[in-house]
């Protein structure tokens, strides 16, 4: 059979910097779920967020955390979860954090889901690169996610070989900034699958890139919002797939590539897969206003289809351009 799932839980926040065996000889893994009623961090000092006595580090009352490393730990174990259904008043919304502390790789089979139900939803700040191919999701039923490093020493990034799902009630950010990246990336055949009832948006800085990859895997968003690229010195906002994946935008509200000091780029790399832009209401925009902004396919097809209004192209001192190697 397989392993079991264990629960640490509490009405407030817990202390976890222990271990578990959810092994299973002949059978999948177990799971670990972590469960507090308390925002949620992830950073590399074991007193994060906590109150020192001459006894006892104890949990500050409504925040957790977990160290980097007892969490590289059980996904060696198994799959993890760590949900929050904490919502606090005024200027302490519910969140679960990847501090900017943390940039790491590791090598897992297994999933990493963060889920937060509270309003300020999942901030990723920091960098968590999986070798495997283990799956990482972010849920935020209630909230955004957001990516931004705050660190000028690490970029804001969630990379694995397995595949990334992010589904949230509202926006989407990735900000590059402090000279680092923002983004989400798959390699081998690893799939991106975005699902948002409000705005997706890539907005890059100078030397901070803001972007979502994948290699050999398909990328999907479905956003009820905008999905806007904003290109800005000389760092490009692309959504980007290399090698044989497709890219699917369906149901936005509208399609905005602002390329103004900075490349914004929807591409195929000139490889093989379909780019469709589909049921798209308000129109698609490409504004070059001092660098390029394109649709660019590859051995596939490039399909707009049931676009709502116009679809514009506005070159000022960029290139400007929707285009394929296979049809248009």
């Amino acid at each position: 059979g397989d392993g079991g799932l264990i629960e640490v839980s509490a009405a407030s926040s817990t202390l976890f910097h222990g271990s578990t065996d959810r092994s299973a000889p002949l059978g999948n893994s177990g799971e670990l779920l972590l469960d507090p009623e308390a925002n949620f961090t992830i950073s590399t000092m074991f007193n994060f967020n906590y109150a020192t006595t001459p006894l006892a580090k104890i949990p500050i009352k409504d925040i957790a955390n977990l160290t980097i490393d007892t969490l590289l730990l059980e996904l060696q174990k198994g799959p993890v979860t760590i949900q929050t259904n904490f919502e606090g008043a005024g200027d302490f919304p519910g969140y679960i954090q990847l501090c900017p502390d943390v940039s790491c790789s590791y090598e897992s089979p297994h999933s990493l889901t963060l889920c937060s139900t509270g309003s300020k939803g999942i901030l990723w700040n920091g960098s968590l690169v999986n070798k495997g191919t283990g799956d990482i999701k972010l849920l935020a039923p209630n909230g955004k996610v957001h990516l931004t490093p705050t660190d000028k020493q690490f970029p804001a990034l969630i990379q694995t070989s397995g595949n990334i799902c992010i589904d949230s009630l509202g926006p989407l950010e990735i900000t590059g900034t402090n000279r680092r990246l923002a983004g989400l990336k798959t390699t081998q055949a690893g799939q991106i699958s975005v699902y948002t009832k409000e705005n997706v948006t890539l907005t890059s800085a100078q030397k901070a890139p803001a972007l979502i990859h994948t290699e050999n895997g398909s990328l999907t968003i479905e956003a009820v919002g905008n999905l806007t690229l904003h290109g800005l010195n000389d760092a490009p906002a692309e959504l980007c797939s290399i090698g044989f994946g497709e890219i699917i935008i369906k149901g936005s509200k509208s399609v905005h590539l602002n390329a103004e000091s900075g490349p914004a780029l929807i591409s195929l790399s000139s490889q093989h897969g379909n780019l469709l832009i589909d049921n798209v209401s308000m129109g698609v925009e490409l504004n070059a206003l001092g660098d390029s902004a394109f649709l660019e396919g590859g051995v596939g097809s490039v399909t707009l289809k049931r676009i709502g209004s116009d679809i514009n192209l506005f070159s000022e001192q960029g290139r400007c351009s929707i285009s394929s190697i296979g049809s248009v």
